[in-house]
């Protein structure tokens, strides 16, 4: 598991690149997932006020909009194709903006 830092009343990004094979082009289609993990279970995350989601070739985005410390927690980013799945985890800790403002004395 990764672990990434966001920083509090910023947006903040998720990015994973993943390569399928080209020589199968059926294998090129990817289906990709962003999960958060709520209580113990994996929750799809949605393109809503809080969130975007976006895809360029082979790198994929998840980004949270004015992080809060509510937002810290692990994500899960999941591809699927014909040829199988596989999945990476973030572990997201919100570093909040008294924290930054007190290292700076």
């Amino acid at each position: 598991m990764s672990q990434v830092l966001f920083q509090c009343g910023y947006s903040n990004c998720l990015i994973s690149v993943i390569f399928s094979h080209p020589l199968y082009p059926s294998y090129c289609l990817l289906t990709v997932s962003w999960y958060r993990v709520v209580d113990g279970k994996p929750e799809q995350v949605t393109v809503d006020s809080q969130h975007h989601i976006e895809d360029y070739e082979t790198t994929f985005c998840m980004e949270v909009k004015s992080t809060q410390e509510v937002d810290e927690g692990t994500y899960i980013v999941k591809a699927e194709n014909e040829a199988g799945e596989t999945s990476a985890e973030f572990d997201v800790i919100v570093k909040s903006k008294f924290l930054r403002l007190m290292s700076r004395l």
